[in-house]
């Protein structure tokens, strides 16, 4: 896979590339690696490359040769491990280590679980054990069918790299909550327009966060129909982001052949009293396009432009619209396999009414078949900003530790959901850092 300025193809082996959508004036690189595992995913120690620096927006030439990384990035521990309960279920969070450009050292991970404290190797249940959990793609996992309550349940991870497995990291749990109850359906096209049911038993997946408030609340449904309905209870007050996963294949993982709506998401906002008549609708699609805008300070916008694996996984994706010429998109480091993005800055605010400005994505798949192309219009924009609170203006160095930044929420509130990026800059450089990316609207201060 070959890279300049986050557009990118994949070619089969090493050999030639042509890589579209470079049009801005500046200095570029190419840079590949080997897909070692067939997942789409940019290993620590795959075999990487990178060309000279060159400034011509459409050049030929050129060529360069890879090689293994030197020195060999070792196996690591988990960085941290998380779960939410449902009655019978447990959704397990996991990130592993990664090397500088954020890529997972680790190739796979183990899960344990026992009634008993630090599961692992030698501590666990009988047949608590699942191996071979994906590197790098969602980093999620369901445990369905546990006995209840799924509580009683401890759970722990390990890392695995050229046959060897780390120490196992024990999970953190969720807290407990209390309040109101959430209900709605789930509406699929499953059975519709020529896609099937499943032949296999299938499971629903619906998880409410509030990441602002530390609340994460699961529930799920086995074997849904195409208009399901669904529940939560306990629910505190708050703005959450609804997040459904319909896992066709029944394997605990989000991987090729589930759909969902995990780009997006559903607002739900929670007062004192039940909350019904919640919608959601997963469309089963080869593969799901996006579109985000970026409003900054000055008036100044921007396209973030994605597409996500569903019944199929993209090896190539590329798109064209308004204000954006064909440009190949880069794979995401965020989202892993088959999932892939790419920012672009434009002149002018996006068009949203009467008509929205639409895009059109024309994809490969790793099965070697393409599609008709799928389209995706812009469905909002945040025209106002958060206001910070504390601190205001420039802080002194060295600064209180810990120190706490924030701010009110965009006023008018949009009536979609949205996110917040947060952002640091020193006198050289500006940055931003994990989990400082895609905070929910809920979330208006951290440390």
């Amino acid at each position: 896979m070959a890279e300049a300025a986050r557009s990118r193809v994949s070619i089969p082996a090493a050999g030639t590339h042509t890589i579209r959508g470079l049009t801005d004036p500046g200095s570029y690189q190419v840079s590949a690696f080997v897909d070692t595992e067939n997942t789409g995913v940019h290993y620590a120690n795959a075999p990487i490359g990178t060309s000279d620096i060159f400034t011509d927006t459409a050049p030929t030439g050129i060529n360069f040769e890879l090689a293994l990384p030197s020195p060999a990035i070792g196996l690591q521990a988990l960085q941290e491990v998380n779960v939410i309960y449902g009655d019978t279920t447990a959704t397990i969070f996991y990130d592993g280590a990664s090397d500088n450009d954020g890529n997972p050292i680790a190739t796979s991970y183990n899960l344990y679980w026992s009634t008993a404290d630090n599961p692992g190797p030698g501590n666990m249940c009988t047949d608590c054990s699942v191996t071979g959990l994906p590197s790098g793609s969602h980093d999620l996992f369901v445990k369905f069918g546990l006995t209840s309550p799924a509580s009683q349940f401890k759970f722990a991870v390990t890392a695995v790299l050229d046959g060897s497995e780390s120490a196992p990291v024990n999970a953190n749990t969720a807290p407990s909550t209390s309040g109101v109850a959430v209900s709605g359906t789930v509406t699929t096209n499953l059975g519709t327009s020529g896609i099937t049911m499943p032949v296999n038993p299938s499971r629903l997946l619906l998880l409410l966060i509030n990441d602002g408030a530390g609340a994460y609340i699961s529930t799920s449904v086995a074997n849904p129909t195409s208009s399901q309905a669904f529940s939560f209870s306990g629910v505190p007050v708050g703005t959450y982001m609804l997040y459904t996963i319909l896992d066709l294949n029944n394997n605990g993982f989000i991987d090729t052949g589930d759909i969902s709506d995990t780009e997006n998401g559903v607002l739900v906002t929670v007062g004192g009293t039940d909350v019904s008549g919640v919608a959601v609708a997963l469309a089963a699609a080869d593969a799901y396009p996006y579109v985000q805008t970026r409003h900054y300070s000055g008036d100044n916008y921007g396209l973030g432009l994605g597409t996500v694996s569903m019944l199929k996984r993209p090896v190539n994706v590329a798109v064209s619209g308004p204000q954006i010429p064909t440009r190949d998109m880069g794979l995401s480091n965020n989202n892993g396999s088959g999932s892939f993005e790419t920012w672009q800055n434009v002149a002018l605010r996006p068009t949203l009414l009467p008509s929205p400005d639409s895009y059109t994505f024309t994809i490969e798949y790793s099965s070697g078949s393409g599609s008709s192309p799928l389209t995706a219009p812009i469905t909002g924009i945040v025209d106002s900003f958060a206001t910070p609170t504390t601190p205001v203006g420039t802080i002194s160095y060295p600064a209180p530790d810990p120190l706490q930044f924030s701010w009110t929420a965009a006023d008018p509130t949009p009536g979609y959901s949205y996110n917040y990026s947060f952002w640091l800059n020193n006198p050289n450089d500006y940055f931003n850092n994990d989990p400082y990316w895609n905070m929910s609207s809920a979330t208006t201060s951290i440390n």
